[in-house]
């Protein structure tokens, strides 16, 4: 119903008013409006707004009250009080409303005539913490068991989420990583004041340092947490006469002619495990030439593509800033290529069987370098196996591929392969006739040489056992026990011989 301009009208002075729960009372303003020519009046009631802890309770938070309030011809405003009760329990701020009706005198209500009471509890939030900084376990032992605590106001429920983090202990290699996306949480009933939690680890057989990883509150509803809010694990290592934990491949990359057709350069790799691994492939070639590389003879502009196994493509780069993604990702770190001609690929695998193909755009030939990262090297999976084909000519066209061993102090089985005459069987041609093979360590050494692979008894039974043998007389293999550190292998061809060959590195723990 509409009001008329010069109608007497009656509303609260505000929507809302909120008060400390220690402030003993709210103050109410009531307002009229247009020309009186007697007393008018209204009625007032407080009104529940429902149940839960988000609303006030008549009774237990404020006494029921309602009454009537009346204006005279010349007043325009009055105010009614209602009382606040305060308690010492800790609870969310709670509402509940005063409600105008009934008004006398030919007044009319007007908008708002209901307002809500908002009461800020005064009473500290619960606190929840680790009932200790810091927390031991034996390896073989089970999981790391750890207690959290709620205090102050112990009657009022809460939820807490924890996660773990990484410290030199690693996820899963050590222990059980919990609490991504809001998994892992503890609930406190109204008087619950104690829980425990348990991080499982994984007991190896390796001999290794004690380790830590800590684990921390996210989020804390309707509490807040307290000191400590982290709690550390040490991880306490109960293989003291065993071998170190191997080192793990961090990074594979093999540097050789691009030419066309058969004669691209063609990494494959292979990674094992459960886990995903986040890798970047990189591809370069102008930047060769800062690397002792003739700029002549480096490919200019090198185009990389990343197949699975069946033949789907999963990537493809061609300058690495016309990728957003990947530009964002490695712009100002050590991955950054130096050239912006050059090609890059980051991105999840899960294990198995992938290939990489480097081109040149348009056709181009030139020297380039193909490269892999692991971005999670503490992590399972593992690379397991690169294996680069391409072709093989001499001096500065020979096939280099350089890795490396880390993250652990153990040695690592490693078998290095130089094919070219087997890759026949795949329908190719021109190929490596008599490969020879060489590896040397970080400074330059050589630590190994092979021409053909079973005038090394030893290393050709290592290799046979592990189903490497080559089918092949004349292809080069070695099979040999490295510790962490960077290493190179390179593939000639003997008497200067050249063609497509293939260049293999396996990772055995």
């Amino acid at each position: 119903m509409a009001i008329a301009a010069n109608a007497q009208t009656l509303e609260f002075g505000s929507e809302v008013y909120p008060i400390g729960e220690d402030q003993g009372s709210v103050t109410l303003t009531i307002i009229k409006s247009g020309t009186a020519t007697g007393p008018i009046s209204v009625h007032y009631a407080t009104r529940d707004d429902g149940t839960g802890p988000y609303f006030a309770t008549a009774g237990q938070d404020y006494p029921a009250t309602q009454g009537d309030v009346t204006f005279a011809p010349n007043e325009t405003s009055k105010t009614i009080v209602i009382a606040i009760n305060e308690d010492a329990t800790y609870e969310t701020s709670e509402a509940f409303h005063v409600v105008l009706s009934d008004p006398t005198g030919g007044a009319a209500l007007r908008f708002p005539f209901s307002a809500q009471v908002t009461i800020l509890d005064n009473d500290p939030a619960p606190a929840v913490q680790f009932g200790s900084a810091n927390y031991s376990v034996n390896e073989g032992a089970g999981p790391a068991t750890l207690t959290i605590t709620k205090t102050g106001a112990t009657e009022a429920p809460v939820t807490a989420y924890y996660k773990t983090r990484d410290g030199t202990a690693r996820a899963p290699s050590d222990y059980s990583a919990t609490g991504d996306d809001l998994t892992a949480s503890v609930v406190f009933e109204p008087n619950e004041t104690s829980k425990e939690i348990q991080i499982p680890i994984a007991n190896d057989a390796y001999r290794e340092p004690d380790e830590t990883f800590e684990v921390y509150f996210t989020v804390v509803l309707q509490g807040t947490p307290s000191s400590p809010g982290t709690a550390t694990v040490t991880i306490v290592d109960d293989d003291p006469l065993a071998d170190p934990a191997p080192a793990k491949a961090l990074n594979i990359s093999t540097r050789a002619p691009v030419q066309t057709g058969d004669r691209i350069l063609i990494g494959g790799l292979i990674i094992t495990g459960n886990q995903t691994k986040y890798v970047i492939i990189r591809g370069l070639g102008p930047s060769l030439g800062q690397n002792g590389v003739p700029a002549s003879a480096a490919l200019q502009d090198p185009v990389i593509q990343l197949n699975r196994a069946d033949g789907t493509v999963i990537a493809l780069n061609d300058n690495w800033r016309d990728d957003p993604v990947t530009r964002g990702f490695i712009e100002g770190s050590v991955y950054q290529p130096r050239d912006d001609r050059e090609a890059v690929i980051v991105t999840p695998l899960q294990a198995g069987a992938y290939t990489a193909l480097l081109t040149g755009r348009n056709q181009t030939q030139g020297i380039a370098l193909i490269e892999l990262y692991d971005l999670n090297g503490q992590a399972e999976p593992e690379l397991a196996n690169l294996s680069t084909r391409g072709y093989v000519g001499q001096e500065n066209d020979v096939m280099i591929g350089g890795f490396i061993l880390g993250n652990e102090a153990g040695s690592v089985r490693i078998a290095v392969r130089g094919l070219g005459p087997s890759l026949a069987y795949n329908g190719l041609m021109n190929l490596l006739p008599d490969p020879a093979l060489e590896l040397h360590d970080g400074n330059g050494a050589a630590i190994a040489t092979n021409d053909d692979w079973q005038s090394d008894p030893v290393s050709a039974a290592q290799l046979t056992s592990f189903g490497l043998a080559l089918h092949d007389a004349k292809e080069a293999g070695v099979f040999l026990t490295l510790a962490p550190g960077a290493y190179t292998a390179i593939l000639t061809g003997k008497f200067v011989g050249t063609g497509i060959g293939l260049l293999e590195i396996y990772n055995f723990k």
